[in-house]
């Protein structure tokens, strides 16, 4: 599917993204202004330095069939014994996939994104804070700072690879019945490449997924 491009102010602060069946990949490259290349229907505004980009829905192209008490699916709707779970989400296409370029030079950036059954990657970002939730997604984040960030999936695995040392970090890491591991590159410099030297926040969550965190500790 072609993709369209979205230019967004230069002077952003912040962004809210809330997509379903959408994979999102977030990088930073050399341009002037952030950039999205999406496939799919979005709504894009773009106001007071905040950018909010909400998946457009078309609950015509999924279906529902109802099979005795419960109901088989292929949309995000769960029905089962009179339980109901409903963060009901349709896609357009369910293959919808929505690219974020960041200039480089764009430091302390807020990002917020809620996303059901997405894949989340983010490379080369510094951030002043990061919060991503999805159902059942993998979330990877490389070469990134932070001074606050929060991370959670339901049955997706989660790693971060982030350029400061453990030392620099209040950690709090959950998996119901996943794996937990943390790592520490050898001789790692106790740097900080973030503007503010304050103590950071790592928050991460899973109920089955795997957790893991690699702390580097340099410069990019």
């Amino acid at each position: 599917m072609k993709k369209q491009e979205y230019k967004l102010s230069s002077d952003i602060n912040a962004i809210n993204i809330d997509v379903c069946d959408c994979d999102i990949s977030i990088h930073s490259d050399n341009i002037e202004q952030p950039t999205i290349l999406a496939s799919g229907k979005f709504d894009i505004s773009d106001k007071d330095g905040t950018t909010e980009i909400k998946q457009k829905k078309n609950n015509t192209s999924n279906s529902i069939i109802i099979n005795g008490n419960n109901i088989n699916y292929n949309s995000n709707v769960i029905i089962c014994n009179g339980v109901k779970l409903s963060n009901c989400c349709f896609s357009s296409s369910g293959n919808d996939s929505l690219e974020l370029i960041i200039p480089k030079k764009v430091k302390n950036l807020e990002i917020f994104i809620d996303g059901m059954s997405s894949d989340i990657s983010i490379d080369d970002i510094i951030f002043s804070r990061l919060r991503i939730k999805t159902m059942s997604g993998d979330i990877v984040c490389r070469d990134i700072d932070l001074l606050s960030g929060n991370f959670h999936s339901m049955s997706g695995d989660i790693f971060l690879e982030l350029l400061e040392s453990s030392d620099r970090f209040r950690t709090d890491l959950r998996s119901m019945s996943g794996g937990i591991d943390q790592i520490f590159v050898p001789g790692s410099e106790n740097i900080s490449i973030n503007i503010s030297n304050e103590k950071r926040n790592l928050e991460a969550n899973t109920m089955s997924g795997d957790i893991k965190v690699l702390f580097k500790g340099k410069r990019r």
